[in-house]
């Protein structure tokens, strides 16, 4: 781990005591160490850098749950050129996962028999062509295409607007709990930290930049989902989603990705 990383886990832990007292240390060096600024090196000796590296570890094995840094070899090439980009992803599970062929797939909380339908059979499909399954966990869309994965012996991700050890929704905890350790659960967010509205928006921007390609399954006008397609878009990614009825709320948001310049999937070999 560099010295960024050290400063980044510091900044994480600036509540803890321990925080505090490495920060004093800094300060008596009339130091100022902004957040993800590498400039310890200049004013610091080797071995003081060693010194409150050890800390900040010794303080993460006992208190911190794991988590991968923007550095870090395992951290996806695709997400890292996303604007933004987390600087630290806390886990929980497999981070072999984050190497495989990932697919994003999003849809609303309130979907319909027809968005239903789709993705009972768009989520075995993937499965089947060895996708590993990217979604939020959220409630309606996003959690059931995460339950047919696993039904389905597939490999997903969820990535949540809170902490790893905090449930939301609360409905899901199982669910949460089965992909936290057999597969792989990310957050930008410390342990303990509930969720807020504006987490769900910057949990878009992972769930974006972690594949390639995002499918939509269904999505109203104004939506997380269509957030996430958005910010997909933005960054040059493959964006498909399926054409509903004009007249179907439940769809605006799809016809108007493909009027965006989405691909619109007319059957599933679409998506390779």
């Amino acid at each position: 781990m560099n010295t960024s990383n050290y400063l980044f886990l510091l900044r994480q832990i600036a509540d803890n005591k321990t925080a505090h007292k490495i920060y004093k240390q800094i300060q008596e060096l009339r130091m100022i160490v902004p957040l993800g600024a590498d400039f310890l090196t200049p004013f610091l000796s080797d071995e003081q850098i060693d010194h409150l590296a050890q800390m900040c570890l010794e303080f993460r094995e006992e208190n911190l749950p794991d988590f991968i840094a923007i550095s870090d070899r395992i951290y996806p090439d695709r997400l890292r050129e996303i604007y933004n980009a987390p600087v630290i992803l806390y886990y929980s599970g497999n981070l072999e996962l984050l190497t495989t062929n990932t697919i994003t797939v999003v849809g609303g909380r309130n979907f319909d028999a027809y968005g239903h339908k789709i993705t009972d059979q768009l989520i075995p499909y993937l499965v089947d062509q060895n996708y590993t399954i990217v979604s939020g966990l959220a409630r309606g869309i996003d959690s059931y295409a995460q339950e047919l994965t696993l039904k389905n012996q597939g490999s997903t991700i969820a990535v949540i607007g809170s902490g790893i050890d905090v449930y939301y929704p609360y409905e899901n905890r199982e669910l949460q709990k089965t992909i936290s350790s057999k597969h792989l659960t990310l957050s930008e967010y410390p342990t303990g930290m509930r969720p807020r509205q504006h987490h769900f928006v910057d949990r878009n921007r992972i769930l974006a930049g972690l594949s390639e390609q995002t499918i939509v399954v269904q999505s109203k006008k104004k939506s997380g989902t269509l957030i996430t397609a958005e910010i997909a878009l933005s960054e040059n990614r493959s964006i498909f989603t399926f054409p509903g009825e004009i007249f179907n709320e439940n769809f605006e948001g799809n016809n108007q990705l493909i009027f965006q310049g989405a691909t619109p999937i007319l059957s599933f070999d679409t998506v390779n």
